[in-house]
């Protein structure tokens, strides 16, 4: 007689907090007053080149007194992060893992 037990538990959590300030400049002014912003910073960090590409619509009334608007205020906030140098082939997939999504993209 052959008896198979498997019991398993498993807790996960992944909470990521990013807090820059980055500059940005006005693109376009929409009809109803609205400013579709742009902007991008670089870093070199120990030969780690880091981009962070931000863009968004904002509100004039969202722009506070110290000339900033917090991410949350940002209607249809995007960010795209680029790394070079040392750290970029460890972010993004192997070849295998760009095979199998082509294949399987679930």
């Amino acid at each position: 007689s052959y008896t198979n037990n498997f019991a398993s538990n498993t807790d996960n959590s992944n909470q990521r907090t990013f807090q820059d300030n980055i500059t940005v400049v006005v693109m376009d002014i929409m009809p109803n007053g609205n400013l579709v912003v742009s902007g991008t910073c670089t870093r070199n960090i120990s030969d780690d080149i880091q981009e962070v590409q931000v863009s968004g619509i904002i509100r004039p009334s969202d722009i506070g007194y110290n000339n900033t608007v917090d991410s949350k205020r940002v209607g249809n906030f995007n960010i795209v992060t680029k790394y070079k140098g040392v750290e970029a082939p460890y972010n993004k997939p192997g070849w295998l893992g760009r095979v199998l999504d082509a294949i399987w993209p679930f």
